[in-house]
């Protein structure tokens, strides 16, 4: 696996998970409607140097929360 700088600093980075001892991490846009219209938080990455913490969901999941007529067929 290749090694990824932290855009902070240009340490390297840790693969990993956000968690929380109250369930699951969520993202919520501004855009999204009723606070049960939430993306799920899944990877992560860690600097090792500088503790820079990046955080992802999936595009493919937020966008359909975000326009949910669009990911209907």
């Amino acid at each position: 696996m290749a090694i990824v700088q932290c855009p902070k600093c240009g340490g390297p980075m840790e693969d990993g998970a956000f968690g929380s001892t109250g369930g699951v991490q969520i993202f919520r846009s501004n855009r999204q409607g009723p606070r049960d219209m939430y993306t799920q938080v899944r990877p992560a990455r860690a600097c090792l140097h500088c503790g820079y913490l990046e955080l992802y969901v999936d595009p493919q999941e937020l966008n359909e929360r975000l326009n949910p007529k669009a990911g209907r067929r």
